[in-house]
């Protein structure tokens, strides 16, 4: 059981400031842009599933509804800022995200209704991803895409590590591997056969920031080194050795009437931008022109897009300005700043 992690006491943004993941960031864009740039129909719904401080906004901007979905309350503060500064501060961009603090594992959305879903360095933090891709299966609408990235267990450090006796631990084995207190890394077997139980179809790998190697990354510039990754993600992504693999999958048409018979009995399925993203000084003056919260509310109908993550039920309504109301159980979930928290 990894411990999970706190977002809520540690600025996500100091992990990528001073460029110092600059090559990650920019190895994961060229993944995502391949994805995204395949779909032709922007006039959809996405979904970012531990969006962080909305690092990857700009790529999927384009969208006509964008959900930003994360745990930690702190981090969509960020990411609402950030998202406000991409877009200038034009209400009618800003109106059409929608911000969300939610556990990935129970989402307060309704069965069916997202057109494509993402993830990016979220599931390390999980132990128990199968409950999670279940969720994701349940939310997404027949044929819809999902998009994921994972830490590999069978990198090729760790293979190395293994062949020289560093570690007794196979990197080939399916079982995860426990890195520090909080992050799994999953073999790709592991993770395609959960996602195939879940209902979903890969037709898509790609193995990303393959050259993260600190002596490459202070010796060789940033442009040659995605080169060579630009390279190897389109013909040699099938060895999956990189320390990040991302999954391209489709949810099949068969699993959805089975997700909705499951979802109106009411049982549970448990089996299964911008780069310019700078820490700025916690002391420094918000941005008195950032998009008002309430503005960000009255975009939304809660009849249409949630559902009560304690009892399952489609009755919510705002109760006010300031929070959302089960008609069911009574729960009140409060929506401070124009995010959403569903948070237990």
């Amino acid at each position: 059981m990894i411990r999970q992690s706190d977002y809520e006491n540690y600025d996500y943004r100091q992990f990528w400031q001073d460029d110092k993941r600059l090559y990650e960031d920019s190895a994961e864009r060229l993944v995502i842009k391949k994805f995204i740039s395949s779909i032709k129909n922007k006039d959809a719904k996405f979904i970012d599933l531990g969006c962080g401080f909305g690092r990857l906004f700009s790529e999927y901007s384009g969208f006509s509804t964008v959900i930003m979905v994360d745990y930690s309350v702190n981090n969509l503060k960020n990411a609402k800022e950030l998202i406000s500064r991409y877009v200038k501060n034009d209400a009618e961009l800003i109106n059409k995200v929608v911000f969300i603090a939610a556990d990935v594992t129970n989402l307060p959305l309704k069965p069916g209704i997202i057109d494509y879903a993402m993830t990016v360095r979220v599931i390390h933090h999980i132990d128990k991803p199968d409950r999670y891709f279940a969720e994701v299966a349940r939310i997404l609408k027949s044929g819809g895409t999902f998009m994921l990235e994972f830490a590999n267990k069978r990198n090729t450090k760790n293979i190395l590590k293994f062949f020289v006796g560093k570690t007794r631990i196979s990197p080939f084995s399916k079982e995860p591997l426990q890195v520090g207190a909080t992050i799994l890394d999953y073999h790709p077997k592991f993770i395609k056969s959960l996602l195939k139980n879940a209902g979903f179809e890969v037709k898509k790998m790609v193995s990303a920031s393959n050259f993260r190697v600190g002596f490459l990354k202070r010796h060789v510039s940033l442009k040659i080194l995605l080169f060579f990754e630009s390279i190897y993600q389109n013909i040699f992504s099938f060895i999956s050795t990189g320390p990040s693999i991302f999954l391209k999958a489709v949810i099949s048409l068969s699993n959805k009437s089975v997700q909705s018979a499951s979802v109106k009995s009411g049982k549970p399925q448990d089996d299964g931008i911008d780069t310019n993203y700078q820490l700025k000084n916690s002391n420094d003056k918000k941005d008195s022109n950032i998009i008002n919260a309430s503005r960000a509310i009255t975009a939304i109908n809660p009849a249409d897009l949630f559902i009560c993550p304690s009892c399952k039920s489609e009755g919510l309504e705002m109760s006010g300005t300031d929070s959302i109301k089960c008609t069911r159980c009574s729960r009140q979930y409060p929506v401070v700043g124009g995010i959403f928290n569903f948070k237990d």
